[in-house]
């Protein structure tokens, strides 16, 4: 679920290029139904990821929220199904970062 919440706005940025590809359709979706459960600190905290701190309050709020709530639960994971299914491949790298970490089934030649 914390993942979620931070596929929510970094793979927004990413796939923004592409309005209405059905991968940008799918992280809009998922973030809207994000933003929505998250309360005014919540918001803020998106807004401005840079750090472990902002990163944990959205995540301990979207983690509550799927323990509370079992619609807003099933949403998300259905969401992440249809990400994983259209994205295919996320990475990400942060800051200095010297090398990409690759999740998911990676097949044929990966350049960087």
């Amino acid at each position: 679920m914390a993942a979620a919440a931070l596929l929510g706005q970094t793979a927004g940025e990413e796939f923004a290029k592409q309005a209405g590809s059905a991968a940008w359709q799918v992280v809009r979706s998922l973030a809207e139904a994000i933003r929505a459960k998250l309360s005014p600190r919540g918001v803020a905290a998106l807004e401005q990821i840079d750090g472990a701190g902002a990163e944990a309050i959205v995540a301990d709020e979207v983690r509550s929220a799927a323990e509370t709530d079992p619609a807003f639960r099933n949403l998300v994971e259905d969401l992440l199904a249809q990400a994983k299914a259209t994205i295919g491949v996320a990475a990400v790298a942060r800051d200095n970062a010297k090398q990409v970490n690759f999740g998911g089934d990676n097949h044929g030649t990966i350049n960087l």
